[in-house]
């Protein structure tokens, strides 16, 4: 339960900062002697105005992204399968989210991602940071799903060189 935890909560307004989205989740626990098991209330507070809203309040990527960043943070150890990532979301913020996904995974958390993406941005995020050595081919898996012209699918593993480039051609 993030409430529980102080330090989630932190960690998920550190990635929030860090994709400088000018929002910070705040968790209000609810409840009363009726309820069973935890009941929380998420508000988002604007950074420059302190004023809080509700997630259903600000831009649908802001609240798209918000439950991917707390399910990353709370998921050690785990699997994380994800569809589209960067719907709604600017380019410049599908690199960052791209450096979250990086963080998760190698950081201590272990968290393994199944990412499906149409996004050339958090690609070339994951390739730069391969080119840097902050991650290694080995810790990245690109499969690409191309359609015969008979209408069958095809599974091609696009393999990563050190270097951060592709060794077969990128479609």
């Amino acid at each position: 339960h993030m409430f529980e935890r102080p330090s989630l909560v932190t960690q998920v307004n550190n990635y929030l900062g860090s994709m400088e989205l000018p929002y910070r989740i705040r968790v209000h626990p609810l409840g009363s002697p009726e309820t069973v098991g935890a009941v929380v209330h998420l508000t988002l507070v604007n950074q420059s105005t302190g004023l809080e809203v509700s997630p259903s309040d600000v831009g649908v990527g802001y609240s798209q992204v918000l439950p991917l960043i707390a399910q990353s943070v709370l998921s050690r150890g785990s699997v994380v399968c994800v569809e589209q990532p960067e719907l709604h979301l600017h380019p410049a913020m599908q690199a960052r989210l791209g450096d979250m996904f990086i963080d998760q995974a190698l950081g201590g958390n272990n968290v393994q991602f199944i990412i499906e993406t149409h996004s050339e941005s958090l690609m070339l995020r994951i390739l730069r940071r391969i080119r840097e050595g902050r991650l290694t081919p080995e810790d990245v898996q690109v499969l690409y799903v191309d359609q015969t012209d008979g209408g069958n699918s095809v599974v091609h593993d696009l393999l990563i060189h050190e270097s951060g480039e592709f060794l077969s051609e990128w479609p």
